[in-house]
């Protein structure tokens, strides 16, 4: 019997730090820790422009690239001009998806961010606004997911582990 995976729920506009946890696994970050990551990046603004100035998360990508490289991984932009049904997704540790949300009137208001895992020989949709894990059937549903998410304004980056050509 399979464990079940980590799966943290939307909680105010803090889903980049759920999709961080999401992805690692486990709660890797907190909301202080992103905090900090986005006073790091403009230490003398009085006004962060990475985070929502009422303190409720909506970090920017700025600061989730920054988690992710202190857990070495490298985030990689996925070019939307190449085809997503060609994409080796294989070599990822995992994806990070940055959908536009629509709130009023059908009209975009904000931005989300969601992760997906594979995790054995199966890829999952991680996003935090789920009530659990959803399983792809195959990777060619999950590239028909990604490919219905960049066709409607999606943003996604694909993460790696960093390379340990330093140490040689």
């Amino acid at each position: 019997m399979e464990e079940p995976l980590y799966h943290e729920r939307q909680s105010m506009l803090f889903c980049a730090v759920h999709a961080l946890n999401n992805l690692f696994q486990h709660k890797t970050f907190s909301r202080h820790d992103l905090d900090c990551f986005a006073h790091q990046l403009a230490p003398d603004r009085i006004i962060n422009p990475h985070k929502n100035l009422l303190g409720v998360g909506n970090y920017d990508v700025n600061v989730l690239m920054l988690a992710l490289h202190r857990r070495g991984k490298h985030a990689e932009w996925f070019d939307s001009r190449h085809d997503i049904y060609n994409a080796a997704l294989g070599d990822c540790f995992g994806l990070i998806l940055n959908i536009p949300t629509k709130v009023f009137r059908m009209m975009p208001v904000g931005r989300h961010w969601l992760a997906l895992k594979k995790v054995g020989r199966r890829w999952y949709n991680l996003d935090s606004k789920l009530k659990h894990p959803v399983p792809f059937e195959t990777d060619e549903s999950l590239k028909h997911f990604l490919h219905e998410k960049l066709q409607k304004g999606g943003q996604l980056i694909l993460i790696k582990n960093e390379s340990s050509n330093d140490e040689e």
